[in-house]
């Protein structure tokens, strides 16, 4: 990896505008560190909100019609397999 620049050497102009990078630079990655955080939430509230929908469906069709064929042939087809 290269060495950065030495800062005492160059114009303070372009010390500026290295800090300035170096500064946006940690901004985002904390901005993408955020938005990774706020991905893995959604994909687990998702999962977890599917999850309440498909029992809820079980429970209304069981009540229903003693059963719920439906549900578990659906769900064998497209390989989630929840009992």
């Amino acid at each position: 990896m290269a060495q950065p620049p030495r800062t005492d050497t160059l114009p303070q102009e372009v010390q500026d505008l290295i800090k300035r990078k170096d500064e946006r630079i940690r901004e985002l990655e904390e901005r993408m560190a955020a938005l990774e955080k706020e991905k893995e939430d959604m994909a687990e509230n998702f999962q977890s909100g599917s999850n309440v929908l498909l029992e809820r469906i079980k429970e209304l069709e069981s009540s229903t019609l003693g059963a719920r064929p439906q549900t578990a042939n659906i769900l064998e087809r497209i390989g989630i397999g929840i009992p």
